[in-house]
């Protein structure tokens, strides 16, 4: 098996730019601080990366041989080689499908992937004798418990949004910066 090494690298590099551009977002809008926040767009984006070279490692060996060289000169080359059979517009239209497809997956799987590390975090906390309250303020006794309840729901009901936010910032700007890496090549 031949590894693209130069994918990889700019794999590497893509992800920390989306670590760094999602940890503030969802530091401001989830009730984890600055060191969680960069632990979950880090853990996200790891699994999205990994999750998305295992399924081009058993879907491309399945595809038909056209097919196959088009994706496999792109990983390898960064260039479709369109030979008579392909019409340029067919290629790019099956290029955004799949980006959008690719988007939405990797939007669900961070998401679950948040709400699974939530659960361990609150089997955590239910074990501790005196929880810590994270993005209240310093003396919770001042509010009542309704007002609590209210922020916590408040915050559970946007975390979606809040994830969403996140994932569509550094896919925006990854998609820029391959856009301008494209038009220096």
């Amino acid at each position: 098996m031949i590894l693209p090494l130069r994918a990889v690298l700019l794999q590497v590099l893509l992800t920390a730019i989306a670590v760094a551009i999602e940890t503030p977002i969802l530091f401001r809008g989830l009730p984890l601080n600055r060191r969680q926040s960069m632990k979950q767009a880090a853990l996200g984006n790891i699994a999205v990366a990994v999750v998305g070279w295992l399924f081009f490692f058993a879907v491309q060996a399945g595809l038909p041989a056209g097919l196959q060289e088009q994706l496999i000169s792109y990983v390898f080359f960064d260039r479709l080689f369109l030979g008579n059979n392909w019409d340029p517009s067919q290629v790019q239209i099956l290029l955004i499908l799949f980006c959008f497809i690719a988007f939405l997956a990797n939007f669900f799987l961070k998401f679950y992937l948040y709400q699974i590390l939530e659960e361990i975090h609150q089997a955590q906390r239910d074990r501790e004798p005196f929880p810590k309250l994270t993005k209240f303020p310093r003396h919770p006794s001042l509010i009542r418990q309704e007002e609590l309840q209210v922020t916590r729901k408040n915050i559970k009901e946007n975390q979606g949004k809040f994830i969403l936010y996140a994932h569509a910032t550094s896919n925006s700007v990854v998609l820029l910066l391959l856009l301008l890496r494209q038009s220096q090549m």
